[in-house]
């Protein structure tokens, strides 16, 4: 990634010291019924201590955890001594989720972005996040359109046709050209990856808002009509040596149980 951010200080463009990663370690776990950031690996870490591990390798100056409450900021930090010197972020008001963590991290990283990433993905894969990040911060990254005519169309959201993405112009036939951006996700499987996502400052006030009216879906932002959000399809993605497998999380303890840590961790 050295050689776009290189690029970008020449240009007067945004750099990798312009991206905060925040790792989302909030603490609702209803469906495994413990601690998901502290469940052991079989190499001995812990999820939470291999997602920051992951997030090392993409080349981040600063990554914070984004925490419900100071309360859960310091038991992480005794039971995960190796991420205990990491800053922390805590939400403005409990119980907001994803949204309410982005919005608290925008706020206190003010004209960032923020590299986004859920702490219960055990394949997170450090190549897959720097596709994401490299692709917020070249000016004009190439991107198929998974054979669609030039010029694509916008691609969709999960649920929706085309409200809230940019119009992306394309200069041949499958290939998109992302101009300036709000948001770039991975979108795998049919569905988006919002927690495996970059946002950039423009998210804030309208995070902001919706959390204000009780919106707490990530969708919800996604196809916010004030934000440009692009995705990166999954023939790109996949063409580029990522597993779809990295993008998937860990909810139960059969999950658990039938997790095997083959995935590369640096890409």
């Amino acid at each position: 990634m050295s050689g776009t951010a290189d690029a970008n200080s020449r240009t007067g463009h945004s750099t990798v010291s312009d991206v905060v990663g925040v790792v989302l370690a909030g603490g609702q776990s209803r469906r495994m019924g413990r601690d998901k950031a502290l469940l052991r690996l079989d190499d001995g870490r812990t999820l939470l201590e291999r997602t920051v591990r992951v997030l090392r390798t993409v080349g981040l100056d600063d990554v914070v955890l984004s925490v419900s409450s100071p309360e859960r900021a310091l038991a992480l930090r005794e039971a995960a001594p190796s991420v205990a010197a990491l800053p922390v972020v805590a939400d403005d008001a409990p119980g907001r989720g994803p949204l309410g963590g982005l919005a608290a991290a925008l706020r206190a990283r003010p004209g960032h972005a923020v590299l986004l990433v859920a702490c219960d993905l055990p394949h997170l894969d450090g190549h897959a996040l720097r596709l994401v990040v490299d692709a917020y911060l070249s000016p004009l990254p190439s991107l198929p359109t998974a054979g669609q005519p030039s010029p694509p169309a916008p691609l969709p959201t999960a649920g929706e046709e085309s409200r809230g993405y940019a119009r992306l112009a394309g200069e041949e036939q499958g290939v998109m050209r992302v101009r300036a951006v709000d948001v770039v996700l991975p979108r795998v499987g049919g569905y988006d990856q919002p927690l495996h996502a970059v946002y950039g400052p423009a998210c804030l006030p309208e995070a902001l808002r919706l959390l204000d009216t009780g919106r707490l879906a990530m969708s919800d932002l996604l196809t916010a009509p004030e934000l440009r959000v692009a995705a990166l399809p999954e023939d790109y993605v996949v063409a580029r040596g990522v597993a779809p497998s990295c993008f998937a999380n860990v909810n139960t303890p059969d999950d658990l149980a039938a997790l095997t840590l083959d995935a590369p961790v640096g890409g």
